[in-house]
């Protein structure tokens, strides 16, 4: 009888695993599975594959891929209170492991959604569907670029006179003039900002001639094709991604002739990477551009400039959610991957400015592209000459009813360096010019408050751009005031004396200390180092109210040079005693 009743009991177990089986949820998207619908078995798909869990037991070691530039900017402008998190936990590398030995070809690697991208089979997604800690698998999705387009082109040299007296003027900017002086740049750089001290990355597609003139004093640190996966972004013979867009763009934000193209930004740093393969009728694929921004985030970068809007519109025409493309109804602010990704840069401390796209105007819904749909992403719009909005740019608000775009700039007729010649200019329409614009202007606003986190710096943008007071789905706040958003925050003082942070940091040569007082008061201002031991004193008087700064060169009250490594820096007045570390490298 007891055996009976264990046999019945097993048989019924194992119909009990079967019906659970079969009842098990797929792991494959609903989108995935369409897809596959219309593919053979042996195709080949590009996929997602997202993982359940992440090694969380050595946060020491989770920095090794950082460089010192990110550290300071997580330090100084990231919005979570731990300089590491659970998206800097690398991929499990056993996983990766077992996945290429289940036939997953990877192609790219997210620390930030913790998922592995690659080239597999139709039947080869059935195994690695199976794999215990595989938590889903979607397609990666392709895009449709926002375009740009010529409006005229030239090639000489000598149209505009060269002026060596750097006055800021006509004459000075050449073509660069008039959408400079719309957004008040000229005033920025006459107060000496000019994005010095700052880390821009620049994602596009081919930088085809960066032997142009405009380039020539340009400071680039790093470069990496994540489309052929290799360092040159350059156009190379037999592979995709060439092209003359990522170096229009790249003259727009950081180009230096003076009587040609001047750049808001031509003092700052460069990150260049390639992200967009302009052979295929879909250019982006959104891993690439993902990869490219914990890239650049590794580096350092404080601006991301980003002048491609991506989206794919539902052929039906329905007004309604559809799991199989990303169209209007999934710019949320937080929904596609891209997105996602775009508001965990921010809150790591990176001011993201992209392109609101080149869609033009709907009645009925956004046209926007991701990820300029982002809750923490400045999104820039395309107006004339005249200030006028260009019937392409596209349209807010996100479906969460979030103003959109953000801001705009002047994207029609903006002269770029041409692709032909290291001499050669001419001029373009789109929102991808616009968009370089507000990057330059956001970077020499951190060279001038390098304590700005990204929220300070949006606020300086919209509440100084001119419909503030009237934001509409159309120019969202406006056209940048670059002046007036430099001293939006002197009208609104602190209410209590402030040290800031020092800039640059970690520093060589010498770094700006800046400190506000309310009152006029007694400062000291001291440099110690780790032990306590005060190694220089750099104020100790009576000052005025307001706004001060010093210079520290590194040497201590002997005038020698100090050894590398952290330090101290504290002000103490009447009623106030804060510090700063600081780090000095030689």
């Amino acid at each position: 009888m007891k055996t009976a009743l264990s046999l019945a009991g097993f048989v019924l177990l194992g119909f009990a695993f079967l019906i659970m089986a079969f009842n098990h949820p797929s792991r494959i998207s609903p989108a995935l599975s369409v897809f596959l619908k219309e593919r053979n078995p042996a195709d080949s798909v590009l996929v997602w594959v997202f993982l359940k869990d992440k090694p969380i037991d050595a946060y020491e070691k989770w920095d090794a891929g950082l460089s010192e530039a990110c550290i300071w900017r997580r330090m100084q402008r990231a919005s979570g209170a731990s300089l590491m998190d659970v998206y800097d936990a690398p991929v499990r590398v056993d996983y990766i492991r077992q996945l290429s030995d289940n036939g997953l070809r990877p192609k790219q690697i997210s620390r930030w959604l913790n998922a592995v991208s690659g080239w597999i089979t139709k039947d080869g997604l059935r195994q690695i569907e199976r794999l215990p800690f595989v938590e889903n698998i979607d397609r990666v999705r392709k895009f449709s670029g926002a375009g740009f387009s010529a409006v005229s082109q030239e090639n000489t040299a000598e149209k505009r006179p060269f002026s060596r007296a750097a006055t800021y003027d006509s004459a000075f900017y050449g073509y660069s003039y008039t959408p400079l002086r719309m957004l008040r740049v000229d005033q920025l750089h006459q107060a000496g900002f000019f994005g010095q001290g700052i880390r821009v990355a620049v994602f596009d597609a081919g930088f085809n001639n960066l032997a142009h003139e405009v380039f020539d004093s340009l400071r680039i640190i790093a470069t990496r094709d994540f489309v052929n996966g290799d360092s040159s972004v350059a156009d190379d013979p037999g592979q995709a991604g060439s092209g003359s867009h990522g170096t229009a763009v790249l003259s727009v934000l950081a180009g230096y002739k003076p009587g040609k193209i001047v750049g808001p930004a031509f003092r700052s740093e460069y990150l260049l990477a390639k992200t967009e393969n302009t052979e295929s009728e879909h250019p982006v694929e959104e891993d690439n551009w993902i990869a490219a921004l914990e890239w650049a985030e590794g580096y350092g970068a404080d601006v991301v400039s980003s002048s491609v809007a991506y989206i794919e519109f539902d052929s039906s025409g329905n007004n309604r959610y559809d799991s199989s493309a990303y169209n209007w109804t999934w710019m949320t602010g937080h929904s596609t991957r891209i997105t996602k990704a775009a508001n965990i840069a921010v809150q790591k401390g990176m001011v993201v400015v992209n392109s609101a796209g080149n869609e033009g105007y709907h009645e009925a819904h956004n046209t926007l592209g991701a990820p300029a749909d982002g809750d923490l992403v400045i999104a820039v719009g395309s107006v004339n000459a005249s200030g006028v909005r260009v019937s392409s740019s596209s349209v807010g608000p996100t479906t969460m009813g979030r103003i959109k775009p953000d801001v705009m700039a002047m994207g029609a007729g903006v002269w770029t360096a041409a692709s032909w010649s290291p001499t050669a200019y001419f001029a373009q329409n789109g929102t991808s010019f616009s968009c370089p614009l507000i990057s330059g202007i956001s970077a020499a606003l951190l060279s001038a408050h390098p304590d700005w986190t990204p929220a300070h710096l949006y606020q300086a943008l919209i509440k100084t751009a001119d419909r503030a007071q009237a934001p509409d789905r159309e120019y969202g706040y406006g056209i940048v005031n670059a002046f007036k958003a430099l001293n939006y925050y002197t009208t609104n003082v602190p209410d209590d004396d402030r040290l800031f942070q020092n800039y640059p940091n970690p520093f060589n040569g010498h770094t700006t200390i800046r400190y506000y007082l309310v009152n006029d008061t007694r400062v000291n201002l001291s440099i110690y180092n780790m032990m306590g031991q005060k190694i220089v004193q750099l104020a100790n008087s009576t000052q005025s109210r307001g706004y001060q700064q010093v210079l520290w060169n590194g040497r201590d009250a002997n005038g020698r040079l100090v050894a590398s490594g952290l330090y101290i820096c504290r002000l103490k007045t009447r009623d106030y005693s804060k510090s700063k570390k600081i780090i000095f490298v030689k």
